[in-house]
């Protein structure tokens, strides 16, 4: 038998018991909560009141709602940018090493590397640049002294 036979069987083993312990432990919590003793039940066929003109918003505004979808989508913006600029550092480190294996193997052409090295760097600038600018003008970062 072949290593990645047995790299395969022993995985396919682990993901099998994995299985079953995860089925036999939401049984038994299935189990537990069945034997439970019932809620207080409310009488039949009876409804409570309805009133219509009752404040379910909790004081909530127009105004407060649109605030806070305007600091949703900036919180969304902010991880947007942020990720661009990690794959971007990813895509450079990336670039660096098919850089230096296309420097010890003479058949390889540095081409792609550095092509990655070029739009990892724009990737990771426009959030670095980004990043900075929010911090210093709008000033929600560290103080500068």
């Amino acid at each position: 038998m072949s290593i990645a036979q047995n790299m395969f069987t022993k995985l396919n083993n682990g993901y099998t018991r994995t299985g079953v312990f995860i089925t036999m432990t939401m049984l038994s919590i299935d189990s537990a909560l069945a034997t439970a003793p019932p809620a207080p039940a409310t009488p039949s066929g009876s409804l409570g009141g309805l009133d219509v003109n009752a404040d379910k918003s909790g004081g909530k505004t127009v105004g407060n709602v649109l605030h806070n979808v305007n600091e949703t989508a900036q919180q969304g913006g902010t991880l947007v940018v942020s990720l661009a600029a990690l794959a971007g550092y990813i895509i450079i480190i990336i670039s660096l090493f098919s850089l230096y294996k296309a420097s010890k193997d003479e058949r390889e052409k540095p081409t792609s590397s550095i092509v990655g090295l070029f739009m990892g760097g724009l990737l990771a600038g426009v959030g670095t640049v980004m990043y900075i600018i929010r911090n210093s003008v709008v000033g929600t970062g560290p103080v500068a002294p």
